[in-house]
């Protein structure tokens, strides 16, 4: 014959089935389907390094001694029919204080010249306390407190206050008896009520 005649190129041999009996472009694409486990993983690391790291970030958010909040306030809150007076002391912020002390004296005349002389019953303390309440029928009477906070370092702060209270049907007459704590009033409308007071800083090992 004349002329060339082009060789015989072999076929190309056709993909073999899948072992699973399903072809390759449909195994991948059920294998980008297929949930992977390294999200998962992921998470389950950030929880507990979460878990082991929370004590020691809430440590280091912990306030000091002298902080605005370790600061204790006096909460005064006579009852509706006037029977009783109710004092409540608790930190301005969520604080645990070592211990708490409320104790109420009698004036024997008012307006109180000073604490000085007067006797101090009827106790009420707490530990490892956010608060503390007492109630008294006492009028006029007197309130000496005391806040003894700690910090994790151990170093610590008192706070202290003692007041004077003369109530009547519609005013709260009140005097700091310590020098160092100044009111900037005298008296309390009881439709006012409750009002905080300020208690002394009055130092520490800190």
């Amino acid at each position: 014959m004349s002329g060339r005649e082009e060789p015989l190129r072999p076929a190309l041999p056709e993909a073999p089935d899948h072992p699973s009996g399903i072809d390759a472009a449909t195994a991948a694409a059920a294998g980008r389907d297929d949930p992977q486990p390294w999200p998962l993983v992921g998470l389950a690391v950030i929880l507990a390094l979460l878990i082991v790291a929370t004590p020691s970030l809430l440590g280091l958010n912990t306030p000091g001694v002298h902080s605005p909040q370790t600061q204790p306030v006096l909460t005064l809150a006579v009852g509706p029919t006037g029977n009783g007076t109710t004092f409540l002391v608790e930190g301005i912020g969520q604080t645990t204080y070592a211990r708490i002390d409320i104790g109420f004296g009698a004036p024997g005349a008012w307006p109180v010249p000073s604490a000085t002389g007067m006797t101090w019953s009827n106790w009420t303390n707490r530990t490892d306390a956010l608060a503390l309440s007492a109630t008294t029928d006492g009028n006029p009477v007197a309130i000496n407190v005391s806040v003894l906070f700690v910090d994790s370092t151990g170093a610590s702060v008192t706070y202290v206050a003692v007041y004077a209270f003369n109530t009547t049907a519609s005013t709260v007459f009140v005097q700091s008896l310590l020098p160092q704590v100044v009111l900037g009033t005298s008296s309390f409308l009881r439709s006012d009520l409750p009002v905080n007071l300020p208690l002394y800083d009055r130092g520490g090992s800190g």
